[in-house]
């Protein structure tokens, strides 16, 4: 199973999380933030973990990485209003509240992105928003930061993270 596949499932026990138990829906939540870090890490490429990096087997796991910007995604995704903030709080806590800070650049960027998807109306409940994210493309393929190839098959890393961390805001 992909974790495109994975998550849309969480995403939809998500939806439906108060016919849920309280641990079940802790569970969910902190799937989805293991998720969004491997999304992360795919689309913006591998991180620059220094000469004492152990190896790349724990770089998509969000307690195990030693890349520094998984300090930077779970501090964006604990400051902001969404469905995932108390979670990526209690990962961020267990990874010790370290890591990077995004760059100015990169936080517009992060900005550009959520106010797309809020004038396309993106909402990530039920089936995927296909129309709505074609429209959020359309949006910022005009801005050159957000031009790149096929995530994880291309050289040149674009905004394809920011969108992914984006569409994690509350609408």
């Amino acid at each position: 199973m992909e974790d495109t596949d994975l998550f849309w499932i969480a995403g939809l026990l998500h939806g439906r999380m108060p016919l849920l138990s309280p641990l079940v829906r802790e569970a969910v939540d902190l799937a989805l933030i293991d998720i969004a870090w491997k999304a992360f890490n795919r689309d913006a490429g591998p991180g620059d973990t220094g000469q004492l990096f152990s190896g790349w087997q724990n770089a998509d796991h969000v307690l195990l990485t030693e890349d520094p910007r998984a300090g930077a995604v779970l501090t964006w995704l604990s400051s902001r209003d969404g469905p995932l903030r108390a979670a990526a709080r209690r990962v961020h806590r267990a990874r010790g509240g370290g890591g990077l800070r995004f760059s100015a650049d990169e936080r517009d960027m992060l900005i550009h992105a959520i106010q797309a998807s809020r004038e396309a109306k993106v909402k990530l409940t039920g089936s995927p928003p296909v129309g709505n994210l074609f429209k959020v493309i359309a949006t910022l393929k005009e801005d050159a930061r957000f031009a790149s190839g096929p995530p994880g098959r291309s050289g040149v890393v674009g905004g394809t993270w920011a969108i992914n961390l984006a569409l994690l805001q509350k609408s």
